[in-house]
């Protein structure tokens, strides 16, 4: 408005200029054919010093504050709130009569109250953060939709507006966070809560982690995640010892949050989405290999289900070395050549395998399996020509040891192991015997390797019993030591087991084996 006042000072008539005095012309300015009627405002009374000194107006800075809402955009409220006070100090102020006295506003208290904003079009005053980010309030009018304009009641007017309790407070310490949000000195409330669900996340995560390495664990050591309860589980005691060390996890188990990750739910979910990744990794090397072997075998499992266990056998690049690795099991409803040929197939490719890759496949000899027209075999080179068959080696192995194993000499040599075995595992007696003689034999126990005990005889895995073989030779003296010891206690078993071991045939035979 100031800027229009002096436009119109300077755009008056001839007679309306500047005197050589230095002072205004006071006749109105007319123009042709008006009869007199006047144009524009009444002119300022200014010298030439004072129109010198006006530069700028807060027109030129920001927005009357008449006009200003909490709904005004950030760059308004940015210029509303950038305290500018060197225009105050070229600004003339409009001066008005009050108690019969002239007043106007003064520089004075801009510089003593920043939050104070003056409106150039009303000559008021306004309270800028409490435009901008004050509730609508019928009780506190003044400063907000109520300006101020009387400067003689203006020291009392914002002592009401300031004092404690008043909402000028918390909108000031709005309009500073706002002012430090946009000059980049603090982060915003969405990017608070985006940092504070990132810290959620990550903690969650930590936690997560924390029980997937305790599932990994039990399961690499082969330990049951289940106990007698879920309080005492070998899960449940694992993750709070891992607890002590880990500060997150501590707080997190500490918690009463109804989600833990610690549920047999999530313990099955998470098995099973190990189990996928890595199935995942292994098919992925196995596809990337130039070929590979599909090896399977049909087993009853303890809920007489027919299950059968799918093996791939290839070259791994990044190891440089053959791996032989699990990919799953497959239920089979049937045990015919034909059944069983649909789930290879479907389990291959259920899985992720590259079947054209397939170059070999091994299974038992039964002729379900090797048979040359209706055979597992023949049907899967139907598919893929390459497939080379090949009766497995390890089940060759296991036929022959149980074909020799129907000798009479070797089969009474393992029951006599497995008697042994069995009488020395399952009596304190005889063990605590069989330890002590086994203590003073050094020779004995180098060739044992540190065991204690002997082992017992697989009943299906035949290859297997050439460790239990091995430990009974190696202790072999041990044993007819302990065995005299415990003939002389009375161990009525102890004789005849003696002389078993003792006779030619069991001697003859036992150090043929291994």
């Amino acid at each position: 408005m100031t800027q229009k006042r002096i436009d119109s000072f300077f755009s008056v008539g001839p007679k309306t200029g500047l005197s050589e005095k230095g002072t205004d012309a006071t006749e109105p300015s007319t123009s042709p054919g008006t009869s007199g009627v006047k144009e524009g405002p009444e002119p300022m009374t200014l010298d030439k010093d004072e129109l010198v000194g006006i530069a700028y107006s807060p027109d030129d800075l920001y927005p009357d504050p008449a006009s200003l809402t909490k709904a005004s955009d950030d760059s308004i409220k940015v210029k509303v709130l950038q305290n500018n006070k060197e225009w105050a100090k070229t600004f003339k102020f409009p001066s008005s009569i009050e108690y019969g006295m002239k007043r106007q506003f003064s520089v004075d208290w801009l510089e003593k109250y920043d939050w104070l904003r003056y409106s150039v079009s009303e000559n008021s005053v306004y309270c800028a953060p409490c435009i901008l980010f004050g509730a609508s309030s019928p009780k506190e009018k003044t400063f907000i939709n109520t300006p101020v304009s009387k400067w003689s009641n203006l020291g009392k007017y914002i002592k009401r507006h300031t004092e404690p309790g008043s909402s000028h407070h918390s909108c000031c310490a709005s309009a500073s966070s706002f002012m430090k949000i946009i000059e980049g000195k603090q982060a915003s409330i969405t990017a608070q809560l985006s940092r504070n669900k990132v810290e959620t996340v990550a903690k969650n995560r930590q936690v997560l982690r924390s029980v997937i390495e305790v599932i990994i664990l039990c399961g690499r050591q082969n330990i049951p995640l289940r106990g007698h309860d879920d309080n005492n589980s070998n899960f449940t005691v694992l993750l709070k010892d891992k607890a002590n060390r880990d500060e997150i996890l501590k707080t997190h188990l500490s918690s009463k949050s109804k989600v833990t990750y610690t549920s047999p739910m999530i313990q099955n979910e998470l098995i099973t989405l190990l189990g996928n990744n890595i199935k995942g990794k292994i098919v992925q090397q196995c596809n990337d290999a130039i070929c590979y072997s599909f090896l399977a075998d049909e087993a009853t499992d303890a809920s007489t289900m027919e299950q059968i266990a799918m093996c791939v056998r290839y070259y791994s690049e990044t190891e440089q070395d053959v791996r032989e690795d699990f990919v799953g099991f497959v239920q089979a409803e049937s045990t015919t050549g034909e059944a069983l040929f649909n789930k290879f197939i479907e389990g291959q490719r259920d899985a992720g395998l590259d079947i054209s890759k397939m170059r070999g496949q091994g299974y038992d000899g039964a002729s379900i399996m090797s048979g040359c027209h209706r055979g597992v075999q023949a049907r899967v080179q139907q598919v893929v020509l390459q497939a080379m068959y090949v009766h497995c080696k390890a089940h060759s192995l296991n036929l022959s040891i149980v074909h020799a194993c129907k000798e009479a000499l070797v089969r009474n040599l393992l029951d006599t192991v497995q008697q042994i075995g069995f009488a020395f595992q399952y009596s304190a007696k005889r063990l605590l015997a069989f330890k002590e003689e086994l203590g003073n034999d050094p020779v004995a126990q180098e060739e044992m390797q540190k065991r204690t005990r002997l082992q017992s005889l697989c009943e299906t895995r035949w290859a297997s019993r050439a460790d239990a073989l091995y430990t009974f030779k190696a202790a072999y003296t041990s044993i007819v030591s302990a065995l005299e010891v415990l003939e002389r206690e009375g161990d009525s078993k102890a004789r005849s087991y003696r002389c078993s071991i003792l006779g030619f045939d069991f001697l003859h035979h036992l150090s043929s084996c291994g």
